[in-house]
């Protein structure tokens, strides 16, 4: 973008502008509403830096910060939330299945998925969310990349993988293969993939064990598109990869 100098203007949603305004944007008060984020780990976490910048540019008088909470802190984190009066907070892993028992309400969404990433205040009540699924759409299509009639094979069946599931199969995916640990969950997951059958039965939905590693690089090679919906490759895992070798990739 250029100025009327002529000289190019630094674009202002860059990960460098966002450095620059690493800080707390807002004066604070007694009347300055704070937002949060729970889960473990946080630590590496944008949204602190993505929320507070919006926060500024938007004159919102509110602050947002990350809390380390792990799965046997939530009913105290949730205490905490009401008594100290805190407007709405995002929730990541390991809290996202979790927090459900000590909501007031669910969003159709977060109710089908089992899962919440997204609570807000509502009066004195807590709703929560799940709006992974929609996001994870919404950047697709800001890449130039359709879901309809593509063939997808996804890893995980946490909160977040179900709520891309749910997308896909909202959004027209032709088949869709989904590959988790078969653990106790592994016959939820089956269940959950008769549901959404039953939501688009043109969408063809399987369900298969992750440590099958040759009939899961077979189903990638034969994909448009994959997706890690798994902790691997998040910290403090980022070295690790749910591929063991890449020969599988199109290019």
């Amino acid at each position: 973008m250029e100025g009327k100098s002529g000289a190019m203007k630094e674009d202002p949603f860059s990960p460098k502008s966002f450095k620059q305004t690493d800080r707390l944007c807002t004066e604070i008060d007694g009347k300055t509403a704070l937002y949060c984020l729970i889960g473990s780990p946080v630590g590496h976490s944008a949204s602190p830096q993505m929320y507070n910048e919006a926060f500024r540019r938007w004159g919102i008088h509110a602050v947002y910060l990350a809390f380390d909470i792990q799965e046997d802190q939530i009913a105290e984190a949730i205490s905490a939330v009401r008594l100290l009066g805190i407007q709405g907070m995002n929730v990541t892993m390991p809290c996202k299945t979790e927090i459900l028992p000590y909501l007031d309400d669910l969003s159709m969404e977060a109710r089908l998925c089992g899962a919440v990433n997204t609570v807000v205040k509502e009066g004195e009540r807590l709703k929560g969310y799940m709006t992974d699924g929609v996001g994870f759409a919404k950047n697709l299509l800001v890449h130039g990349c359709s879901i309809r009639d593509k063939k997808v094979t996804l890893c995980g069946s946490g909160g977040a993988g179900r709520a891309i599931q749910m997308q896909l199969v909202k959004e027209g995916a032709r088949a869709l293969s989904i590959f988790k640990r078969k653990n106790h969950t592994f016959a939820a997951q089956e269940k959950f993939a008769a549901q959404m059958h039953s939501l688009a039965s043109s969408c063809r939905i399987q369900v298969f064990d992750l440590a099958d590693q040759e009939l899961f690089q077979k189903e990638v090679k034969d994909s448009d598109l994959l997706v890690n919906a798994t902790n691997v490759g998040m910290a403090p895992k980022v070295e690790e990869s749910i591929l063991l070798e890449d020969a599988c990739f199109h290019k």
